[in-house]
């Protein structure tokens, strides 16, 4: 059994773990959704992570990666965030900004997610702890995360592609950088929407039909009302909104526009 580490890709340098290895250790992921840019520069950037002040990685982590789970000692952490240039030539020192500090209480064989969101030069955190049990025979599992900084009292809906009815809300009331509990669902391709709570009022995103993989920038050039997800037998899985609902009002910064992408926390 493995953590599948990439819908969102990561540095290959670093050793993943199996779902049931190390007891005697937290997991820890780390998931940039931030933009990427300065306001006034073309400059992409991305964040180096440092654990107690000791880097984790030698690369920048740049937005819409994670770094997969990774062990860490229980016990009280603090985790930096420090932004530089997503292309380092490590000879050359490049200097790094700290733009964030967090502190993380691991507890022994838990998996916790970090999720980095808004602008790239001061970044929300949102810390979650992770349900990764094996689902039931023939069902999967997923969450919703809301860390769009513009996007609050939203619903998510969804059914089977096959259902003609109306999607039944999955996720009721969900503010930004809030998380959800894991669901039950049945495997199947998947048809899901945003709404206002307790609407019927479709918020247009920037996912494409059957879009899974996250994208570097902009994913389409036009809102749709619905995305299709393949979610399968024996996988966890965590939906996240991200970018803007409204980029044009974020003066000075290049942000992303509203989409909603999926990353594997664990399969079995």
């Amino acid at each position: 059994m493995f953590l599948l580490v990439g819908l969102f890709s990561a540095c290959k340098e670093d050793t993943r773990v199996g779902i049931l290895d190390a007891p005697d250790q937290a997991k820890v992921a780390i998931i940039h959704v931030a933009s990427d840019r300065r306001p006034g520069s073309s400059q992409q950037l991305g964040y180096f992570y440092l654990l107690d002040n000791q880097r984790v990685l030698s690369q920048p982590l740049v937005s819409n990666r994670t770094t997969g789970y990774t062990l860490v000692s229980p016990g009280t952490h603090t985790l930096r965030f420090d932004s530089v240039a997503a292309i380092v030539n490590i000879t050359n020192k490049l200097p790094a900004t700290p733009v964030k500090s967090v502190t993380l209480n691991a507890d022994a064989n838990k998996y916790y997610s970090v999720y980095l969101s808004g602008r790239v030069q001061a970044p929300e955190v949102l810390v979650t702890t992770d349900d990764i049990s094996r689902p039931a025979e023939g069902k999967a599992k997923i969450r919703f995360v809301n860390v769009s900084p513009d996007l609050a009292g939203v619903d998510l809906a969804g059914a089977l592609s096959r259902v003609t009815s109306a999607r039944p809300v999955l996720f009721s009331n969900s503010n930004y950088n809030t998380s959800s509990d894991f669901i039950s669902v049945d495997a199947g391709n998947y048809a899901f929407e945003l709404r206002g709570t307790g609407t019927s009022t479709v918020i247009g995103t920037q996912s494409r039909t059957g879009e899974v993989i996250p994208q570097i920038g902009q994913v389409s050039t036009a809102n749709v009302n619905s995305f299709t997800l393949l979610i399968e037998s024996g996988k966890v899985y965590t939906l996240i909104a991200r970018g803007y609902r409204v980029p044009a009002s974020v003066v000075g910064q290049t942000v992303f526009p509203l989409s909603i992408t999926g990353v594997i926390n664990s399969y079995f």
